[in-house]
């Protein structure tokens, strides 16, 4: 009598082989899900790190010397509203800088207001000598365009603080936010030092607000060089930060 084939050898080793590789798929699948998870813990990780980083950055301790500074002047000078004022106003961009610091995108229209906020108490220790100019092209609508907070501060603060010696007569800073086909291009310019200031700094190590602009614009976009880019003259510095494929 000839055995049933569930009783054959071959039967047994070909359910062998399929609880083998069975058991070899679960494996991979198992060990691929857990290398997700580790990346995506990293990838975390990464972002509050540049969250901490950024909230020290912006706060650093020269900007809140300056302001508490200015506000002993006012006092001293009995000029309490203007001090009360510009009280409010730092408390108010802190509350910002906190806010913005927690999210991972802003809109592009919170980004410059923060700016005109933060440039308004760092020109303080300027006398007020420095202007402000902010062009945005009205085909663009910033509620729509969204970027890594607190990107352009540290290229504002480079020029509020490096840029402008007494000898710069009707110093500016100027804003551009305009469309190139798909892309969004964030400019900052500057009529100061200009390649002096950029010898300057060749001598140094990379500011920690260029590295936490690059490492930002590296979660949204697959980033190049020339994304972010830095052109110094004898009369003044142009930054462009290239959005690549921005949501307008």
């Amino acid at each position: 009598m000839n055995l049933l084939f569930y009783y054959s050898w071959w039967f047994f080793s070909l359910v062998g082989l399929v609880v083998i590789g069975l058991v070899i798929f679960l494996i991979q699948r198992i060990k691929r899900q857990q290398e997700i998870r580790d990346k995506q813990l990293r990838y975390e990780k990464k972002v509050a790190e540049l969250k901490v980083l950024s909230v020290r950055s912006q706060l650093n301790t020269h900007f809140i010397f300056n302001v508490l500074s200015s506000f002993q002047y006012f006092i001293i000078a009995h000029k309490e509203e203007e001090a009360l004022y510009y009280l409010e106003r730092f408390a108010s961009l802190i509350r910002k800088t906190l806010n913005l610091s927690m999210v991972e995108e802003v809109s592009l229209k919170e980004e410059i207001d923060y700016i005109q906020g933060y440039f308004e108490l760092e020109n303080m220790r300027l006398d007020e000598r420095v202007t402000l100019e902010v062009t945005i092209d009205p085909q663009l609508n910033l509620h729509q365009v969204m970027i890594p907070p607190l990107l352009l501060q540290p290229f504002v603060e480079n020029s509020l603080v490096h840029a402008f010696p007494e000898s710069i007569a009707n110093p500016k800073v100027c804003i551009l936010v305009y469309q190139e086909n798909t892309d969004v291009i964030l400019e900052v310019i500057d009529n100061g030092i200009g390649n002096q200031q950029i010898r300057a700094k060749q001598s140094t190590h990379e500011s920690k607000g260029m590295y936490l602009v690059k490492e930002r614009m590296k979660m949204i976009q697959a980033y190049l060089e020339e994304h972010l880019s830095i052109h110094a003259t004898e009369s003044g510095t142009r930054v462009r930060l290239v959005l690549k494929d921005a949501k307008v």
